[in-house]
């Protein structure tokens, strides 16, 4: 992701991303918790933007 920034600048890419960590963490060590999994694949669906993701998160940390 680092190489390519613009894909977080993008509704195309923010799905791209939310896929991409999705696939990555498949059937790995690095399994997600169902609801970061949910979040993600709501991402992915287009269902919610990664901004709203993030939000999300910070209000969900916060409280």
């Amino acid at each position: 992701m680092s190489q390519h920034p613009s894909l977080v600048n993008t509704e195309q890419g923010n799905h791209q991303v939310a896929a991409a960590a999705l696939h990555l963490t498949h059937n790995t060590n690095l399994a997600l918790a169902a609801y970061e999994r949910s979040l993600l694949e709501m991402v992915a669906r287009r269902e919610m933007t990664l901004g709203h993701l993030l939000a999300y998160l910070q209000e969900y940390e916060q409280a």
